[in-house]
């Protein structure tokens, strides 16, 4: 897991080893309006405590004006996301994504 800017980079395991450290690199922007964008293309493993912080990142953003942007949803994240009935609350693609999309600013 990496933030570089206001790009969160989940990398292979989304676990709940890594929540705090996206918790709070993200809340960082999450007060300023900013959008924050997730690379979760290469995802293999995620678990309900990632699935909640993104939710409550999500929850955070929209209240400050922001939002959380999907560039890429592995398979795998998509699956559990909607297993768990999570897709819409987290605002994730209806479908898979695994290849990251170019934000507006890359166009």
């Amino acid at each position: 897991m990496t933030v570089n800017g206001t790009r969160l980079e989940l990398g292979v395991n989304a676990g709940i080893e890594h929540c705090r450290t996206m918790l709070e690199e993200c809340r960082d922007h999450a007060g300023t309006g900013a959008d924050v964008e997730i690379n979760a293309a290469d995802v293999a493993r995620a678990d309900t405590a990632t699935l909640q912080m993104l939710i409550a990142l999500r929850r955070d953003l929209r209240t400050n004006g922001g939002t959380l942007k999907w560039l890429a949803v592995s398979c795998e994240m998509h699956d559990v996301a909607e297993r768990m009935g999570l897709i819409e609350a987290l605002g994730m693609p209806a479908v898979a994504t695994p290849a990251v999309t170019n934000s507006p600013a890359e166009n």
